[in-house]
């Protein structure tokens, strides 16, 4: 009898309004298309998308960045899916916090797409919890 767990992701999208002036390489939009294509290469069930545009990276008082926490907190997904480390947040004592602590202590995975690659690490996907 087969017991796994269904995956559902949130991707968090971020972008701030001096990154959008330095090109597209960092886009929302980009970001979107990485998240959903690892999705649907690993049978991930995307099932909301969060996006702060336009909001400094130090800053985690973020208005997407709240509303995926206390959707978080209510058990509606089980994996959270950024680019990289720094969508989630650029104060990396703070990232780490939530990539290290929060997520596991409420069952979340994290995965930061962009910070491992396959040649680089044992495991694939890349995972900041156990």
């Amino acid at each position: 009898m087969r017991t796994d767990k269904m995956t559902l992701a949130f991707a968090y999208l971020r972008l701030s309004n001096e990154e959008a002036r330095e090109g597209e390489s960092s886009s929302i939009g980009s970001q979107r298309m990485m998240i959903q294509n690892y999705c649907k290469q690993h049978g991930i069930t995307l099932i909301r998308e969060l996006a702060d545009g336009g909001w400094s990276g130090g800053n985690f008082d973020r208005p997407a960045f709240q509303k995926m926490l206390d959707q978080l907190e209510k058990g509606t997904a089980n994996l959270v899916i950024t680019k990289d480390l720094s969508r989630l947040g650029r104060d990396m004592r703070e990232a780490s916090y939530y990539a290290e602590q929060f997520f596991p202590e409420h069952g979340i995975r994290y995965l930061a797409l962009g910070d491992t690659t396959p040649s680089t690490t044992t495991s694939w996907p890349p995972s900041f919890s156990p």
